[in-house]
């Protein structure tokens, strides 16, 4: 990839791809340096040079591969396909799916979660996730969103978990999951599935989770845990807010 502004502007996603590499080469500039690559966002010319370093950004599939794993190209793809569905699409599709963050849901998290850091995989699975909720928080602030759009509720949030753990599952690029594995895989995909079907697929799917006993959790989702954190303090899990 390169000419980032460029490839930005042509393929729907990749403006959140290029943001983050932006920020991960300006960062790792910054410790060969030991200064900044660019001035203060608000000083004087700060637009111009923020620019003109996007321009030569040139990113390779050494940087994505870095940066996201092995399976950059498909989290590039589903990347693209979640970026695709317009946000008025997405909150009514998945406001029927509603409530998403349940007890199973919850459980397969964790278990996609240690995984990835068990398999040296974590960083570039964490970061892959970072491509979902930059789509979805653009939702928040975008100044161009019209009066009428969907207030931001419980299918917002159902709409980037669902999102989140399709990319969770595609990042992890299990070749050869192992039984229970597999069924936590499947948990967090399926909403992902039912998204894409048909108005039947997604009433079915809901009716499902409603008959299979799984329940709405009172305590916080596990999604803002970090791993990498040595002294985490549970007050910053999200609280559940879609169910």
């Amino acid at each position: 990839m390169t000419g980032a502004l460029v490839r930005a502007a042509e393929v729907a996603g990749d403006t959140y791809v290029v943001e983050r590499e932006f920020f991960r080469h300006k960062a790792l500039e910054e410790v060969e340096r030991g200064a900044p690559v660019l001035p203060d966002a608000f000083a004087a010319g700060a637009a111009d040079a923020y620019v003109d370093y996007l321009a030569r950004l040139a990113i390779t599939d050494s940087d994505l591969l870095d940066h996201f794993g092995a399976a950059w190209e498909q989290v590039l793809a589903l990347n693209t396909d979640i970026v695709a569905l317009p946000f008025e699409t997405w909150l009514a599709r998945a406001e029927v799916l509603v409530p998403v963050k349940t007890e199973q849901r919850n459980q397969a998290w964790v278990a996609v979660r240690d995984h990835a850091q068990q398999q040296g995989r974590y960083r570039q699975w964490r970061d892959s996730l970072e491509l979902v909720s930059a789509y979805f928080q653009s939702y928040l602030t975008d100044p161009d969103r019209a009066p009428s759009s969907p207030a931001v509720g419980p299918a917002w949030s159902a709409a980037e978990t669902i999102s989140r753990d399709a990319m969770a599952v595609t990042a992890l690029a299990e070749q050869s999951p192992d039984a229970v594995l597999a069924t936590q895989l499947d948990r967090l995909i399926a909403p992902w599935r039912a998204v894409h079907g048909s108005d039947n697929d997604r009433l079915a799917y809901a009716t499902g989770v409603g008959e299979s006993g799984d329940i709405v959790t009172d305590r916080p989702a596990p999604d803002d845990y970090d791993p990498d954190l040595d002294d985490y303090d549970l007050s910053l899990e999200d609280p559940v807010i879609d169910d």
